[in-house]
């Protein structure tokens, strides 16, 4: 296995999420990012946390779209409807072995599908805004996304792996610190009521009065 998969699950349990003994997890993503979800799901073993892992084939979404009835279509899983409420951490990882899986899909079936999700994700919602739910979503290199960047494979493995500075020795120590860094400067900007930018060819006036600053450090979208 790429060394950096291993730092990147240690970095996604240990860091982001921050998962502990007894928690619950689910962890999910297309077959073709199987390395990380295992990387990922022993880690959380190790842990001690309970992991379930859930792999999503692309298949099984374009033989529904295609062929399921419109009730099928808006049918919501009582088992997700569970979950959701029981879930301490959720670890999604985007890869596709085809982005353009859905291009023979009609959209407003693919519409009628999204809006049976609404209930769940507007619970998802509410749960990681209190804080009662810890998620982080991040990227797993596959060939179909390096021919979507116009780069090989290893190109784009290193360009997305060195974004998460995970060729360093310490990847936790640097985005610890980039937290520290940035939640100085949230504290700042959140006192700020005008911002003036100046440069070659810019002198920009931005309002910025009642505007909450936040700072992202990889602890949800890594990096």
């Amino acid at each position: 296995m790429d060394p950096r998969v291993q730092k990147l699950a240690k970095l996604l349990i240990h860091y982001s999420l921050k998962l502990k003994s007894g928690q619950l997890i689910k962890i999910t993503g297309e077959p073709v990012t199987l390395p990380l979800l295992l990387a990922a799901y022993e880690e959380a073993v190790k842990v001690g946390a309970h992991p379930l892992l859930e792999l999503r084939p692309p298949e099984a979404d374009e033989i529904l779209l295609k062929h399921g009835s419109d009730k099928q279509l808006q049918f919501v899983s009582p088992m997700g409807k569970v979950e959701i409420n029981r879930l301490d951490a959720y670890l999604m990882v985007w890869g596709s072995k085809n982005t353009k899986y859905l291009s023979g899909v009609d959209p407003k079936r693919q519409a009628l599908r999204q809006q049976s999700r609404r209930p769940y994700m507007m619970r998802f919602f509410k749960r990681t805004a209190e804080g009662s739910l810890k998620w982080v979503g991040t990227q797993f290199p596959t060939e179909a996304d390096a021919q979507d960047a116009g780069m090989s494979l290893s190109d784009y493995e290193d360009f997305v792996y060195r974004a998460g500075h995970l060729h360093s020795a310490d990847p936790v120590k640097h985005w610890q610190k980039v937290a520290k860094q940035q939640r100085r400067l949230v504290r700042l900007l959140n006192k700020l009521d005008h911002l003036h930018v100046q440069a070659p060819d810019t002198d920009l006036h931005l309002r910025v009065k009642g505007r909450k600053w936040i700072s992202c450090h990889g602890d949800q979208n890594f990096p």
